[in-house]
């Protein structure tokens, strides 16, 4: 089971891929059966992934779509395999159009320190605008 320094640790490494837009380099984070959830009505967000959806390909169309800047992790909570963080962040669409927000993620692990569910609670009024 990995550490609350680990996992923390995998976290800010993630971000860090994810925000160079290296898909390649995140992918190896992920279990192989990783799912990611963006916390929202499917039949409110339209083509916006919600899921749960295969990991790597939902997160690869949210990097496509969008660019996050000037992140910083707000609260944090470790419990055993999951860690919560709420994030406060500039999110960029592929027009430029920037909007100050926060995410809520919650990240569970397996027993080998891999990712293997995403929970992400974000403004999906303001993801489907800049959509």
């Amino acid at each position: 089971m990995p550490t609350k320094q680990q996992m923390l640790k995998t976290i800010a490494a993630a971000y860090r891929l994810r925000n160079k837009g290296d898909v390649t380099g995140l992918a190896n984070y992920w279990a192989p059966d990783a799912v990611f959830t963006l916390v929202a009505s499917p039949l409110a967000m339209g083509k916006i992934p919600t899921g749960p959806a295969d990991a790597v390909a939902a997160v690869e169309m949210l990097i496509k779509k969008f660019a996050l800047k000037d992140q910083k992790r707000g609260h944090t909570f470790v419990e055993g395999n999951t860690v919560a963080i709420n994030w406060h962040l500039t999110v960029v669409n592929q027009k430029g159009d920037s909007a100050e927000t926060e995410l809520f993620d919650i990240w569970e692990f397996n027993r080998a320190g891999k990712v293997k569910s995403l929970k992400q609670f974000a403004d999906t009024a303001l993801l489907k605008k800049m959509w």
